[in-house]
């Protein structure tokens, strides 16, 4: 009787589960989810294929630690080990950093709806698709814990490497799944890779494997232990990186590399499973699509239970130490505490996860008190303009009854002073930190920011050793000019301060930068100012007749520099322009070049010596037996020239119709697509003739995927932009062309003064100019709107 009302409790809970959870959960709450994380996700397996493998393991792993909860993604706490550090998991799980970049995206379009855990399924699935296998309906609601159980990860609910069928089964069967779940999901090593020390025992020891594919991974897997025990090896050796049935056919011949994938065909029960999936290829899909969907209803938290929350990214940083404070935390500003989040969020492209931000906190009162709180503002207002990979970047500014917060780019190598101090730097380091800081004081100017105090004490240094421009707090705008066109307010520092502002007659904020930049110049080459002296009045008198002495060892070419840089009479002063034409400037742009290029011959030669050589290699570490990671790289002959199919969750994601315009908010600015009724082979065609004919470089990076290139670099760096072609119906297709580096205004101007009239004879429409459609598209638009609701409300099929 006992046994009957358990098994009723059981099954109730499981109908609960099933009902709350539901695929339109978001439908009105966050309509463009779906399209969102397919966007992240196709651009990160894109970049790195084995990505695909790690993101299908982090949601396997959450949902068999306490179910799928979102608590793999917390990191350690006080009063909590988080579970990433467990055996299965440590070394073995990764992807975070691309949970992180969609949580933030999401965030800005729904703030406050969407569970990490529901997007660790929806990512799931999506890196499934991408590389070539079933789809599923991914059911949505689930919340996220608000701790992890360390314990429980390490007490063998995720399988090891090393076990028996029978522990396989009742490992499954203890969270719902059946044997035939167990098999079907044990197939997702189709696109993994394996650590050297998780299948040494097998490849040395088993009876039950083919001798020469033994043979072949001993060669990179040492017999000792502890030697070579993180080299890789590909579970699926045929076809790493396609989602299909290889796994299992390798199964058959006996070269599975786990013994927890080989013990699946080894004269059990589930023999015949591994054989009807090795000879249907669509009986692996229907049954590992089911499966996903059981393993995804695992003891969700739901709305209806208290233990569950949805995070809301208020503060989405890492930060350290007292003002730079360690862990990743969410401001409260109501309770005026720090409350830890999951999962780790960072700030855009250019931030990682687990990196550090700077918080600059400013005294409100006291602003306030100055009047300063317009000048604050005016730096905001600068920071989010003068975005430039040489500027700190400005992340966040919260603000509390008493304080004002600045969360902005941390910079590891301190100021450009510290260096400066210890004496002169060398020409070839002088020219690298003064490029980069024309590089940005030019940039800012094509944005009519003027800095005005421009000094080694505001040049912060990256992890990397780059320049970074900081301190806009004295910066102006176009709107701070007055009616004769020229800035009035005299501000700097004496010793860097130009002739013009310390007349206070008026100065042009562009040549008082350019100023402050040949000081600048001077102070790297010499180790000391041009102008220095402990009476103020003299330094403004040696200032103004630009009374200094280069010292010997300036080359020539220097010297001419910084006499046309340092010249009193702005009007004649040398222009940005100009420098970059000097000849110690473009002496250093070439030695620049000859570097870079030294550099590429160096990859092309370590490639080469590369190139086809066995699955071993560099890659995380992967352990357990779920699904696991690939690192081998696509490569352009294992595409076709065929653009990327739209499937009916690419449709249902665009279900707006074919302007999608609509669906992208800001990065709109960066990025234009248009409809085609032309063939893919025509639309190629005519972007690799308008490349030639803009001078644009195009290269093909993967099916229906190019790289477009600007041959002579810009504000910003070289401008670039992804075209890629996607297959809407067989007569239909979607072309988006996106900006991947350079200048925003440099594209749209490229956009809209040469690729639209350019492509003109193959657009359909441009996207976002439905008003401008003739009567006959009009009626293939509606046509083709009505076609794609009716495909949406049929039930999909696997």
């Amino acid at each position: 009787m006992l046994k009957v009302v358990l098994l009723m409790m059981i099954m109730m809970l499981a109908s609960q589960s099933e009902a709350q959870l539901n695929r339109d959960f978001y439908k009105e709450s966050c309509p463009s989810l779906f399209l969102v994380v397919r966007r992240v996700v196709k651009r990160a397996v894109a970049r790195e294929p084995r990505m695909g493998a790690s993101l299908l393991r982090l949601f396997f792993h959450d949902c068999f630690v306490n179910g799928c909860d979102g608590s793999l993604l917390l990191d350690d706490t006080p009063s909590f080990l988080g579970e990433k550090t467990s055996g299965p998991s440590n070394n073995s799980v990764r992807g975070f950093e691309v949970i992180d970049k969609i949580k933030f995206k999401v965030e800005k379009m729904c703030p406050g709806i969407v569970s990490c855990a529901d997007i660790l399924a929806i990512t799931a699935r999506d890196s499934v698709l991408l590389l070539g296998g079933p789809g599923w309906s991914v059911k949505l609601g689930r919340r996220d814990s608000t701790t992890a159980n360390f314990a429980a990860a390490n007490s063998g609910v995720i399988p090891p490497p090393i076990t028996t069928l029978s522990n396989l089964i009742n490992r499954f069967k203890a969270q719902g799944l059946s044997t035939r779940d167990m098999v079907a999901l044990s197939g997702a090593h189709t696109i993994g890779r394996a650590q050297c020390v998780t299948f040494r025992n097998r490849i040395y020891n088993a009876s039950n494997i083919d001798t020469s594919f033994a043979i072949s991974k001993r060669r990179n897997c040492p017999a000792t232990s502890g030697s070579g025990d993180n080299k890789k090896a590909n579970l699926d050796v045929r076809s790493p990186d396609r989602f299909d049935h290889g796994f299992y056919k390798q199964l058959l011949s006996k070269k599975g590399l786990l013994t927890s994938d080989q013990v699946l065909f080894n004269n059990g029960p589930t023999d015949s499973l591994v054989i009807a999936y090795s000879h249907n290829l669509n009986a692996f899909y229907r049954d590992f699509a089911r499966a996903m969907i059981k393993m995804g209803d695992i003891s969700p938290l739901t709305g209806s239970n208290d233990l569950g929350f949805i995070p809301r990214i208020l503060f989405p940083h890492r930060l350290n130490s007292t003002k730079f404070l360690r862990g990743l935390f969410i401001f409260g500003i109501e309770t005026q505490k720090w409350w830890r989040m999951c999962p780790p969020i960072t700030r855009g492209l250019a931030a990682r996860a687990h990196e550090s931000v700077a918080i600059k906190m400013i005294d409100k009162e006291k602003v306030m008190k100055v009047g300063l709180i317009e000048q604050i503002k005016r730096e905001i207002s600068v920071m989010r303009i003068a975005r430039h990979p040489n500027v700190v970047e400005l992340y966040e500014v919260m603000a509390t009854k008493t304080r004002i917060y600045f969360v902005m780019e941390y910079c590891k190598g301190g100021e450009l002073f510290n260096k400066v101090a210890k004496g002169k730097l060398r020409d070839d380091v002088a020219w690298k930190y003064f490029y980069q800081l024309i590089n940005a004081v030019d940039f800012c100017h094509s944005r009519e920011v003027y800095h005005r105090d421009i000094k080694p004490e505001n040049l912060l240094l990256d992890d990397n050793e780059n320049l970074k421009v900081s301190d806009f707090g004295l910066s102006a705008l176009a709107d701070c000019k007055r009616q004769d066109g020229l800035l009035h307010t005299t501000c700097g520092t004496p010793a860097y301060v130009a002739p013009e502002v310390i007349n206070r007659k008026g100065y042009d904020g562009t040549k008082a930068d350019i100023w402050s930049c040949g000081v600048v110049l001077f102070v790297l080459l010499a180790g000391y100012l041009p102008f220095h002296d402990s009476n103020l009045m003299e330094m403004y008198r040696k200032i103004g007749k630009a009374d200094f002495k280069a010292p010997s060892w300036f080359a020539p070419e220097v010297r001419r520099l910084l006499c046309k840089m340092l010249d009193p009479n702005p009007e004649t002063r040398i222009t940005i322009a100009r420098i970059r034409e000097s000849s110690w400037f473009r002496k250093g742009l070439h030695m620049k070049q000859k570097k870079m290029e030294k550099r590429v011959k160096e990859i092309n030669s370590v490639e080469a010596g590369t190139a086809g050589t066995n699955e071993n290699g560099a890659g995380p570490s992967e352990n357990g037996a779920g699904p696991s990671e690939n690192g081998d790289r696509v490569t352009e002959e294992n595409h076709t020239d065929e653009p990327t199919n739209l499937n009916a969750f690419d449709l249902i994601a665009l279900s707006a119709g074919f302007d999608l315009a609509g669906l992208f908010g800001d990065d709109n600015k960066r990025e234009s697509r248009f409809t085609s009724q032309k063939p893919a082979s025509v639309i190629i065609s005519k972007l690799e003739e308008v490349a030639q004919r803009l001078k644009l470089s195009i290269r093909k990076r993967e099916a229906g995927l190019f790289k477009l290139e600007r041959l002579k670099e810009g504000r910003k760096g070289i401008l670039s932009m992804d075209a890629e072609i996607f297959q809407v119906t067989p007569n239909f297709h979607l072309v988006e062309v996106k900006k991947s580096n350079g200048d925003t205004l440099e594209y749209q101007k490229l956009v809209a003064e040469d690729l639209r009239p350019a492509l003109s004879d193959i657009v359909w429409v441009w996207q976002g100019e439905k008003d401008e459609l003739t009567s006959q598209q009009e009626t293939e638009y509606q046509q083709q709107q009505q076609q794609e609701q009716q495909e949406q409300e049929e039930p999909l099929k696997f």
